[in-house]
């Protein structure tokens, strides 16, 4: 199996989300430089020299320079982060390759593919989506495989997200450390278990915001947070909006337009330690 080497010089070029249509298919074209594929939702299908591919959420797929690929199936609605970039490749037998197709936690790297998008169509110095580009490589060959115990953490706090968890229960129920599991998770997803605890209760929140007509109090608390003012602090930190807003937005519009200026502190300040 071939994969992109590490220790050699990767140049990034360009970036984007991309979202496809009910029955849209991959175009077909013979690209000049290799493209990353993390798709989050849905699944993508191609071929690539005549070989059919599924990609599906919480898979990645690399595409070789030179390589045909062709369109002939639709995809099942799939949305993802492409990337474009020049890379060399080599024998994954070798040491610090990263394969051209596996498998990524999409809670985890969402934040990253979100800040990947941003920077990739924003007006600053091309060296900082090249870092995020350097960051995602490095998280997916460092990251967890289906099945290890990173995984399993990380599907436990989405799984119970709404329950009072914390640091030390989450380590006392693996049997490991509470420094372990910091390593683990730094490792796997490049954040700390309270970090992506919040992010999968923020996530829950605005599900339940779209898809249920329950009060924004009540969806707080269904996400276990103890108090409103936090919930309504970390919600507009990500959003740059309150609850009820991001939910009239998501309503009348079908989707939440991208927010560039910067957050500013508001009313609701008040601090929740959350889980240690």
């Amino acid at each position: 199996m071939k994969g992109i080497a590490l220790d050699c010089p990767i140049r990034y070029l360009h970036a984007s989300l991309r979202f496809f249509s009910e029955g849209e298919k991959h175009i077909d074209r013979i690209i000049g430089e290799d493209v990353l594929l993390l798709v989050f939702d849905g699944c993508l299908r191609f071929s690539e020299d005549g070989v059919p591919f599924e990609v599906r959420a919480g898979e990645y797929y690399i595409q070789h320079a030179g390589g045909r690929q062709r369109g002939e199936v639709p995809s099942d609605s799939p949305r993802y982060l492409y990337v474009h970039f020049c890379g060399e490749w080599a024998d994954v037998s070798l040491p610090h390759v990263l394969p051209h197709r596996g498998r990524f936690s999409c809670d985890g790297m969402m934040p990253l593919i979100e800040e990947t998008d941003r920077l990739a169509h924003g007006d600053g110095p091309k060296v900082e989506p090249t870092a995020a580009l350097y960051r995602i490589l490095t998280r997916l060959f460092r990251g967890s495989e289906p099945g290890s115990e990173a995984e399993k953490i990380l599907h436990y706090i989405t799984e119970h997200c709404s329950e009072p968890l914390s640091l030390s229960g989450i380590a006392d129920r693996f049997h490991f450390s509470k420094n372990y599991v910091i390593r683990l998770l730094n490792d796997a997803c490049g954040m700390t278990p309270i970090r992506f605890l919040n992010l999968a209760r923020l996530k829950r929140a605005e599900y339940l915001l779209e898809v249920t007509s329950l009060t924004v109090g009540e969806i707080a608390e269904q996400c276990g947070y103890r108090h409103y003012s936090h919930f309504y602090r970390q919600f507009y930190q990500k959003n740059r909006r309150s609850p009820a807003e991001w939910r009239k937005n998501r309503r009348c519009n079908g989707s939440i337009p991208r927010i560039t200026e910067p957050y500013k502190e508001n009313r609701y300040a008040n601090h929740d330690p959350g889980i240690r």
